[in-house]
């Protein structure tokens, strides 16, 4: 888990008990000034984005610095106030840029694959998007936070689908973050984060009902 403001990476095993804990404040490897949500491979190694420091790291499971990629910019590749990161079946590394509107896959060695999304409110575009999170079918959940909606994509960035709208009722958000599908049941999670709650939706395969 990420300690934020004590600029570090936290380990613990599943019923709650500390393992180890990596980073300090600063711009060196293995250091962070706004570390964000870490993500897993399925070789155990750990990736974390830094929204300040514009870039990505990984680790190993047992906290050796491997390597980090990308610097401040809007060309390929490039970031602006990265946030959240996941990692498919085949261990390709997705990183929202929320300043730059889109949508970034990289390698696992962080080698860049493809973009996706603008500034705007059609299908695919996005206004800060924030959270991100990923389903057993290797879909892509985008929290699109000031347009107040989810949307959902494939590995290459072709759109799916896309819910919500502002409010406070059922299936309307504010300013909404963070995501997360379980993997067993395809049930989504959302971090309603201006109505301070959180809303729970079936898989998108069943008419994206609140459950």
């Amino acid at each position: 888990m990420t300690d934020q403001f004590n600029f570090r990476i936290q380990e613990f095993t599943s019923n709650g008990t500390f393992v180890t804990a990596w980073g300090t404040k600063g711009e060196g490897d293995g250091q962070f000034l706004h570390p964000h949500v870490p993500a897993v491979d399925s070789e155990g190694n750990v990736y974390v984005s830094d929204r300040d420091l514009a870039n990505i790291q990984k680790f190993t499971s047992e906290s050796k610095f491997l390597m980090k990629w990308s610097k401040e910019g809007s060309s390929d590749g490039q970031l602006s106030k990265p946030e959240s990161v996941v990692i498919d079946s085949k261990d390709n590394v997705y990183l929202v840029d929320f300043g730059n509107h889109r949508i970034h896959k990289f390698t696992k060695d962080g080698n860049f694959i493809l973009k996706w999304g603008s500034k705007g409110t059609g299908d695919g575009e996005f206004n800060g998007p924030a959270g991100l999170s990923i389903d057993r079918n290797d879909n892509i959940y985008v929290t699109d936070k000031n347009n107040n909606r989810i949307q959902v994509f494939e590995t290459n960035g072709t759109f799916l689908t896309k819910f919500g709208s502002q409010g406070n009722g059922a299936s309307q958000f504010i300013l909404s973050e963070g995501i997360g599908v379980d993997l067993k049941t395809g049930h989504v999670y959302v971090a309603d984060t201006g109505n301070y709650g959180i809303q729970v939706f079936k898989p998108i395969d069943s008419a994206m009902d609140t459950a």
